[in-house]
């Protein structure tokens, strides 16, 4: 990284004061909104990822509620440092991995991924 003096905890910092300004600056009706129900695991989305945390991305993909994309779904390679590779209103493409029965969305970064969960992760 190119920030020296900086620490873990400012950049935290500074990413979430980036996530609540996009917030800000997108505000999107919830009545505008789909439910996480209408979509479908599998699906392809693009999204903006709205906050970054030790054990994934939330990704906001238009739905009711925003979807995880976890660690372990982010690459199919290892990734040192998850913050030196995405950032707050970054665009990406995600692909539904699972809707929770609690209404939680799972998502992957890996599309081969999302084919394989098909018929294995529920609804």
């Amino acid at each position: 990284s190119t920030w020296t003096g900086a620490t873990r905890a400012s950049l935290d910092e500074v990413d979430e004061a980036i996530a609540r300004l996009l917030k800000e600056k997108a505000v999107v009706k919830k009545s505008e909104r789909v439910p996480v129900r209408s979509l479908r695991v599998g699906q392809r989305l693009t999204g903006i990822i709205q906050q970054i945390g030790p054990f994934g991305l939330f990704v906001d993909v238009g739905a009711q509620r925003d979807g995880l994309v976890p660690i372990s779904l982010v690459s199919e390679g290892y990734i040192a440092d998850v913050y030196e590779e995405y950032m707050p209103g970054q665009k990406v493409t995600v692909f539904v991995a699972q809707i929770k029965h609690n209404g939680e969305l799972s998502l992957t970064m890996q599309p081969c991924r999302a084919r394989r969960s098909k018929g294995m992760l529920k609804e």
